[in-house]
């Protein structure tokens, strides 16, 4: 019902006042953007195959680095930190 549907909403919005973040099928571009944006960090895509995944996940109050290790056991994407620069790659599958 729209009122259900208007509730989930409400929620996902206002998690981020509970130190929250809710992504829902999210692209990877807007998960980018809200961990700059959390973290303050600027993160840098350096193979554009990182932007074919979408991501499910709820995080309270999770470091950087936590959130990125989940990005990296649900998927091909992997990092590699400096100061406050995040490099986004993909693991190449035939290289094991």
């Amino acid at each position: 019902t729209p009122s259900v549907k208007a509730g989930a909403d409400t929620l996902v919005n206002n998690a981020w006042r509970r130190g929250c973040l809710i992504f829902e099928n999210a692209p990877m571009e807007d998960v980018f953007k809200e961990l700059e944006r959390w973290h303050g960090v600027d993160i840098e895509v350096r193979d554009q195959r990182a932007y074919h995944y979408q991501f499910n996940a709820n995080f309270e109050n999770e470091s950087l680095v936590q959130i990125l290790e989940s990005l990296k056991f649900c998927t091909d994407i992997t990092y590699a930190i400096k100061d406050k620069k995040v490099e986004i790659y993909v693991k190449d599958k035939t290289k094991r």
